[in-house]
């Protein structure tokens, strides 16, 4: 009962974090904010190269847009029929082209400092472990006084084997522009949303250990996050023997899914589970969770600081990954809110959290971790009012059952044009392994994690672990081989995308209204989803 009472508190995806949305219907002005300033930014990073050429007639634009809209907003009370609808209009154009110069200027600010194709000598920081590939090192470096990372493959040797994080090396490579191996995946635009130009292959006799210690204070402590999380990863290494476990634990509660084989990711994407090898907030939330047990007893603005630190050191802690970033400051906003004295709405921190991170990083938007975080949290938030209780049902199931529901259906056009795929199965998965498993894995691995090697109590510990993940796994297993466990949609592009989301946005507002004219538009929207599918549009 301890179990399920645990995991009902953290279905809502950041467990509190999402209990305190509005009424669906009432329109936030962050999430009329966000939109303008997400399509802007969409705008400048696909076409940065033709801004560019118009860069000062844009600025003219914004700066135009900005004085009317500085203007309207002055005029709204005397003349408020008069002049609404014009701020409105001037307000939205003013932030799309903030975003357009925004998403512009960060996509020019990784085009590449070295020429392509050309050797450079360089002195470089390592700042992840190196992956082992079948003849080289994959090491994920930064340049002295750059902010652009490089990804060097160096030669296996009997030195390259000993590279850690915070490595100072000197080099010489022969750099390269990442090359798209297909049109339907952008190789180039993934790597720079880990901000990664240039690529390079480094000879075991081009490369050296320098003595130099010349590394930024920020990277010292991004470096100091990295190697704890190689001391965990040590130490369960140390208690769990059996390697599929280890993988498992090491992407479940690190975000470390180097050891993963691809018949595992295989498996948890064919059933509709991979999120839960991917951190997200439903991971931030037994974090979260687990803190406000220990801390229960303190004063609240005491539990809140040690929740807050405590939970931004372990989003720290395994890399930063864009969607426990974002329950991070969804989190931070709640529980900061009673500070200042206002209540805080849900979808107000959603799109907070939204324009907090586009402004840090407008490349963000490219990364499918973010469009599918984003996406799952607001389907939650927009639908989960619109499911009713049903009597003599456990709660947590209902609620496992709507939060599935909800975030499925809002990912849907993402996953179709990402992945192509849809996992029928998905539903019967996430109940019976998010339910049943993912608590019991994560608390159990933080319980090893802590206990070490006190053999006594750890040897059992994770010896019940083992069995819960071999148990875990085969359900996994026999689910993705279920007769049609998995749809495939070749021809879901960019159109059905968009129509996609627009019968979606269709569906809310007759949920919200349900008059005739939005069942109307709500047919017209599928059929036009359904003509786009058909005519491979």
């Amino acid at each position: 009962m301890c179990l399920i009472h645990i995991f009902s508190l953290s279905l809502q995806q950041e467990s509190f974090i999402l209990h305190n949305s509005l009424p669906a219907g009432k329109q936030s002005p962050l999430l009329f904010l966000v939109q303008p300033l997400a399509a802007g930014i969409g705008l400048g990073l696909s076409f940065s190269s033709w801004f560019q050429q118009w860069e000062s007639i844009l600025l003219v634009c914004l700066t135009a847009s900005m004085v009317g809209t500085i203007i309207c907003h002055k005029k709204i009370k005397p003349f408020p029929y008069t002049f609404h609808n014009i701020y409105i209009v001037l307000l939205f154009l003013s932030v799309t082209q903030i975003g357009i110069y925004w998403g512009e200027t960060a996509m020019n600010r990784l085009d590449p400092l070295y020429p392509d194709g050309e050797y450079q000598q360089l002195r470089v920081v390592l700042l992840e472990p190196p992956t082992e590939k079948p003849k080289t090192y994959s090491c994920l470096v930064i340049p002295e006084a750059s902010n652009q990372k490089l990804l060097l493959y160096i030669q296996k040797d009997s030195l390259s084997s000993h590279l850690q994080p915070g490595d100072q090396l000197e080099i010489k490579s022969k750099l390269s522009i990442p090359a798209d191996f297909s049109e339907e995946f952008s190789y180039r635009n993934y790597l720079k949303t880990k901000g990664i130009t240039m690529t390079g292959y480094v000879n075991k006799r081009h490369w050296r250990l320098s003595k130099e210690n010349s590394i930024p204070l920020y990277l010292k402590i991004q470096i100091q996050a990295i190697k704890i999380r190689e001391q965990l990863i040590s130490r369960i290494d140390k208690v769990i023997t059996d390697h599929e476990s280890r993988a498992i634990i090491h992407a479940m509660l690190l975000g470390d899914k180097t050891d993963l084989s691809t018949e595992q990711k295989e498996a948890y994407s064919r059933t509709g589970i991979s999120h839960i090898l991917a951190l997200s907030g439903m991971h931030i939330s037994f974090i979260v969770l687990l803190l406000g047990w220990l801390t229960c007893r303190l004063p609240r603005w005491v539990q809140h600081i040690i929740t807050l630190t405590g939970t931004w050191g372990f989003i720290f802690m395994v890399g930063l990954p864009v969607s426990a970033i974002r329950a991070g400051i969804m989190l931070s906003i709640l529980l900061l809110n009673p500070f200042k004295g206002q209540r805080s709405m849900a979808m107000d921190r959603w799109a907070m959290a939204a324009i907090i991170l586009l402004i840090l990083n407008p490349i963000y938007l490219l990364d499918i971790g973010f469009q599918l975080s984003f996406a799952a949290v607001a389907g939650i938030l927009l639908f989960m009012p619109f499911f009713k209780i049903i009597p003599h049902i456990p709660l947590f199931i209902q609620e496992g059952t709507y939060i599935s529901l909800s975030a499925q259906l809002a990912v849907l056009p993402l996953t179709l044009w990402h992945f192509g795929t849809f996992p029928i199965y998905f539903l019967l998965t996430n109940l019976l392994v998010c339910l049943l498993f993912t608590p019991l894995i994560m608390y159990l691995s933080i319980a090893i994690t802590i206990i070490g090697e006190i053999t006594i109590i750890s040897s059992p510990l994770s010896s019940i672990l083992t069995y819960i993940i071999h148990l875990q796994q085969a359900i996994v297993d026999f689910i993705q081989n279920l007769p049609g466990s998995q749809i495939s949609f070749q021809y879901f592009n960019v159109g059905s995308l968009i129509t996609g989301y627009i019968t979606i946005i269709i569906l809310l507002k007759y949920l919200h209204k349900k008059d005739s004219k939005s069942i109307i538009k709500l047919q017209i929207s599928i059929i036009c989803l359904l003509l786009c599918f058909l005519l491979k549009c």
